[in-house]
């Protein structure tokens, strides 16, 4: 009988390598240090960009694999520089699908947010994307044209108070779900 042996440990970030109050508590980063010296390779997993776990890599002592969002970006971030590095995994949202949703949430008066790896744009700061930049410690950049380059951004996230979100939300869900049976995942290495 074959015996597996362990080579990788994942962790979710928020609420499992992050407590209740998004902070990195001493124990777990020194559990977490303690497995990377003893050989094995540590991933990050979390639905965040990389440009927002740079502030929670740097308090390692490695570099960790980053499984960023939600699995459309893979890669690690050189330390010190936190810039990326070997990125293996790099999906993209279409330049006509992410138009389609914006339009959609324009339609709506929901405020989207669009991320790259290294951005997090939006049109203006809402009460709830305030509280998003405080728990992630990274504030979007305010610009007038979310797509103004055509770039495919990786990740669009629709955020509303908890009384719009119900109705609002799923309604957009619907109103995109042609747009979106499809799409195309090639990715951008």
């Amino acid at each position: 009988m074959k015996t597996s042996v362990i080579r990788l440990f994942a962790v979710d970030v928020d609420g499992t390598l992050l407590d209740s109050t998004h902070r990195l508590r001493t124990d777990v980063k020194d559990s977490v240090c303690r497995l990377a010296a003893s050989g094995l390779e540590i991933a990050l997993a979390t639905a965040r960009s990389p440009a927002a776990v740079r502030e929670i890599v740097c308090q390692f002592d490695f570099s960790p694999w980053l499984i960023c969002f939600s699995g459309g970006w893979i890669g690690e971030l050189e330390l010190p520089s936190l810039q990326p590095k070997d990125v293996r995994l790099d999906y993209r949202i279409s330049f006509a699908i992410a138009r389609s949703i914006l339009r959609t949430a324009f339609d709506h008066n929901v405020e989207p947010n669009l991320f790259t790896p290294e951005s997090w744009r939006v049109r203006k700061v809402t009460g709830e994307i305030l509280q998003e930049s405080r728990i992630v410690n990274l504030e979007p950049s305010v610009v007038t044209d979310l797509l103004a380059d055509k770039e495919q951004p990786s990740k669009i996230m629709l955020i509303s108070s908890i009384g719009e979100a119900l109705d609002v939300l799923g309604r957009i869900r619907e109103s995109i779900r042609p747009s979106v049976r499809q799409p195309s995942r090639r990715p951008i290495i």
